[in-house]
């Protein structure tokens, strides 16, 4: 696989150190400067897209790298996303990280 764009690498970098690897899309997006958390979402998705078919999987999306809990769940207002810590470990490990 490539390695991710300018982008991608700061959404991993600002994901990967959030507290216990917990943020939401618009924290994220800023982080990456994207314009909204739509763009960002998209890229993310693909991103879980392209691992989860190297891998085999039969459900290749953003559910590969990162689980979410609804927003007012826990008192939140938006949606939190939490990388899954094998993802973030792996991240952590990269070279650009």
């Amino acid at each position: 696989m490539p390695d991710p764009s300018r982008k991608m690498k700061q959404l991993l970098r600002a994901h990967a150190k959030a507290p216990n690897h917990v943020s939401t899309a618009r924290k994220l997006a800023e982080k990456a400067d994207y314009k909204s958390w739509r763009g960002m979402n998209l890229q993310y998705g693909l991103l879980g897209n392209r691992v989860g078919k190297k891998l085999g999987l039969p459900v290749a999306d953003l559910s590969v790298l990162a689980d979410f809990i609804k927003r007012d769940k826990l008192a939140n207002k938006e949606w939190l996303i939490l990388m899954k810590p094998a993802f973030a470990k792996a991240v952590m490990q990269m070279p650009w990280f």
